[in-house]
C-alpha cells in the first residue's frame, strides 16, 4: 500500500449546532482527556469518514455528525466528506473525484486504487471483490470495545466474508503481494464460469423448493387413469404457481406505490431547497431591513434571519438524505420480489409446456392407449 497520512479532521453536527477541528502532526499525535469526553469518537470518526463500520457512541449517532478528513497519499493531498450514507472524495483543488452511497461496490474499489490496496476476498456468492475500506485500516485501529481484547476486531464487519483474518494479515504483513491476489481473482473467475453451466437448473430447483412444490414432470403413463392423475397434479401445481405469482404481483405493486411516493416527496424537498437557496442569496445581498409588499411590514434582515433560512434548507437536505436511504431499502425489496416473480414465471412456463406436450401426445396416441 501507498503511504497514507491523516492531516485534519473536521466534524459538524447541525443537530447540536457544534463543530470541531482536529489537526494531526505529520509524525505523531497524542489525544489526552478525561473519560467520556470523546477521545475514542475522534479516532473512530476518521475511519467512519472512510466508510468503516465503527461502533460509535449512541450520543454521537443521535448528533448526525458530518465529517471531512484531509489526507495525503504519497504527498498528494485529497479530502473525503461523509454525510450520513453519502461520500465524496475531492482532489487538492476541490474538484470532485467520486460521489457515491455504495461503500463496497464504489467507494472501496476507488480508495483501493488510490492506495494500491490489492487484497481481494470471495464474497458470499463466491465472487472475488475488493473488500470495503475497513480492511485497509483493520490492523491500524485498536479500540477499547473489542480491539484490545482480540486483534482485528475493532470494526463491525458482521461476517461479510468467511474467515478473512488470515488473508488480511498476509496482505498487510507483506507475505502475499498484490500480484498474488490478482491471480487469485482470475482463478476464481474461471471457476465461476465453469459453475455457470448449471445455473438455470439450480434456479428452477431453488424456486421449486421455495414454493414448496413437487416435481411435476412424469414419465410414461400406461393407463387413462394414470394420465388423468398426472395431468391433475400438473394443474394443481399450476394453480399454486399462479396464486403465488398473483401474491407477488400485488406485493410489487405496493412497493412501486411506495417508491413513487418517496420519489415525489424528494422532488418537493429539492424544489424547497432550491427556493430557500435563492432566498438566502437575496437576503445576503439585501439591506438590514426588508419591506414586504404583501403584508406592508418591515422585517429585520439580521444574522438570525439569514441563519434561519439556512437552517430550513439544512432540514430539507436531511429529509432528502433520510428519504434516499429509505429509497435504497425499497429498491432492494423490489429486486427480491422481481426475482421471485421471474422464478415463478419460469416454473409456470415449464409446467404449461409439459401440459401442452401431454395434450399433443394424447391426441396422437391410438385408441385406449395413453402415452
Amino acid at each position: 500500500m501507498k503511504n497514507l497520512r491523516f492531516e485534519k479532521l473536521e466534524l459538524l453536527s447541525t443537530v447540536e449546532r457544534k463543530g470541531r477541528t482536529v489537526k494531526f502532526h505529520p509524525r505523531l499525535t497524542v489525544i489526552i482527556g478525561e473519560n467520556d469526553v470523546g477521545k475514542s469518537s475522534v479516532i473512530k470518526s476518521l475511519y467512519w469518514a472512510f466508510g468503516a463500520p465503527v461502533r460509535m457512541h449512541p450520543e454521537w449517532v443521535k448528533a448526525k455528525v458530518k465529517a471531512r478528513v484531509s489526507f495525503s497519499i504519497d504527498g498528494e493531498r485529497r479530502s473525503i466528506i461523509r454525510d450520513g450514507s453519502a461520500f465524496g472524495v475531492f482532489d487538492e483543488n476541490g474538484n470532485l473525484l467520486i460521489a457515491t452511497r455504495s461503500v463496497t461496490s464504489k467507494l472501496g474499489p476507488f480508495l483501493a486504487k488510490m492506495l494500491d490496496f490489492g487484497l481481494v476476498l470471495p464474497n458470499k456468492s463466491g465472487v472475488t471483490e475488493t473488500p470495503p475500506p475497513a480492511y485497509m485500516f483493520m490492523p491500524f485501529c485498536i479500540d477499547q470495545d473489542s480491539g484490545w481484547k482480540q486483534s482485528l476486531e475493532s470494526f463491525d464487519n458482521r461476517g461479510q466474508y468467511k474467515n478473512p483474518r488470515k488473508s488480511v494479515v498476509e496482505f498487510h504483513s507483506g507475505i502475499r503481494p498484490n500480484r498474488y491476489y490478482e491471480l487469485q481473482a482470475r482463478k476464481t473467475a474461471v471457476q465461476l464460469e465453469i459453475a455457470e453451466l448449471g445455473r438455470d437448473r439450480q434456479v428452477l430447483e431453488k424456486a421449486v423448493a421455495k414454493l414448496n412444490l413437487q416435481p411435476a414432470f412424469t414419465g410414461t403413463e400406461f393407463t387413462e387413469l394414470e394420465h388423468r392423475e398426472s395431468v391433475d397434479r400438473l394443474l394443481v401445481e399450476l394453480r399454486k404457481l399462479r396464486a403465488a405469482r398473483l401474491k407477488s404481483t400485488a406485493e410489487l405493486a405496493d412497493i412501486v406505490d411506495e417508491r413513487e411516493l418517496v420519489t415525489e416527496q424528494m422532488r418537493i424537498a429539492r424544489l424547497a431547497m432550491e427556493e430557500l437557496g435563492k432566498d438566502y442569496i437575496y437576503a445576503s445581498k439585501a439591506e438590514a431591513e426588508i419591506f414586504c409588499p404583501t403584508c406592508g411590514t418591515v422585517h429585520d434582515n439580521d444574522f438570525t434571519h439569514k441563519f434561519s433560512i439556512l437552517d430550513d434548507r439544512e432540514a430539507c437536505a436531511q429529509f432528502l438524505r433520510d428519504q434516499h436511504d429509505r429509497l435504497v431499502v425499497v429498491r432492494k425489496r423490489a429486486e427480491k420480489v422481481e426475482t421471485r416473480l421471474h422464478d415463478t414465471d419460469a416454473l409456470i412456463e415449464k409446467v404449461s409446456g409439459t401440459l401442452a406436450e401431454k395434450g399433443k401426445r394424447c391426441a396422437k396416441a391410438p385408441p385406449n392407449i395413453v402415452l
